[in-house]
């Protein structure tokens, strides 16, 4: 199922700024966002065909990063009467078409091209929060992030449906590693404790955590690729350890 999420407030200033500001209707209505919109978004979903789509706004309140930082985009300049105005009428837009629209109050959404966003994440992956992007690009983002926590023996994953969902290490199944006993097991363990998580086990879910956790940091019994020189079985057997001597305390 392919679904399309739009930032709704990033596509109307891309019209605004991409067409000229004199396309008004006989009362003077500028409507040049307008119409650069609805034809971005025609153009989206004739090329695109997407099962579903969801258009996400902005709110006007201030968001969680206003609160944690008072500067946060203060010297951006206020967008212009002409453009605001047209905010509503793209909304009457989307709901002529029928589409839902998502916002939430303290929370904004914003694009930004994929090779941007990777150098972002490298310089202040704190700026990010929940990423919502097309297969190819999750890949390319999900290695890259991997590579900032320490390598894919560390990236765990939770792919979650309506009805099912399913926790696996992002690496894969790494075929190469197959009965050496030097796979890193954390990815698949952490994907456990996630699992754990959905299904409400949260103690159980921080005690495998803090476990394999502290198995990293104390660094006894860690494969090669976290700079260890101990296999699988025995950064399992460390974790495990530490998990029976959490319990029994």
């Amino acid at each position: 199922m392919a679904l399309m999420l739009i930032d709704g407030n990033s596509l109307t200033y891309r019209a605004f700024h991409a067409l000229p500001p004199d396309l008004a209707t006989a009362s003077g209505q500028v409507t040049n966002a307008v119409f650069g919109f609805t034809s971005m978004l025609v153009n989206l979903l004739r090329d695109h065909r997407p099962d579903g789509v969801a258009v996400a706004f902005d709110r006007p309140e201030p968001t969680f990063r206003h609160e944690a930082n008072p500067a946060y985009k203060a010297n951006r300049d206020k967008a212009p009467d002409i453009l605001r105005q047209q905010i509503p009428l793209v909304r009457q837009v989307i709901d002529s078409l029928a589409l839902p629209t998502l916002e939430q109050a303290g929370i904004e959404a914003d694009d930004m091209i994929v090779d941007a966003t990777c150098m972002r994440l490298v310089q202040t992956p704190s700026a990010f929060d929940v990423m919502v992007m097309p297969n190819l690009y999750g890949d390319i983002v999900s290695d890259l992030c991997a590579g900032l926590v320490g390598g894919p023996g560390l990236a765990y994953s939770g792919n979650i449906g309506e009805s099912c969902a399913i926790f696996e290490a992002v690496h894969g199944s790494a075929p190469q590693l197959a009965g050496l006993d030097a796979a890193n097991p954390a990815a698949l363990m952490l994907s456990a404790a996630l699992m754990l998580r959905s299904l409400g086990e949260q103690a159980a879910a921080r005690r495998l955590e803090g476990a394999v956790l502290s198995t990293i940091e104390k660094g006894d019994r860690t494969t090669a690729d976290l700079g260890g020189n101990s296999g699988t079985r025995a950064f399992a057997d460390a974790v495990v350890e530490r998990i029976l001597a959490e319990t029994h305390r």
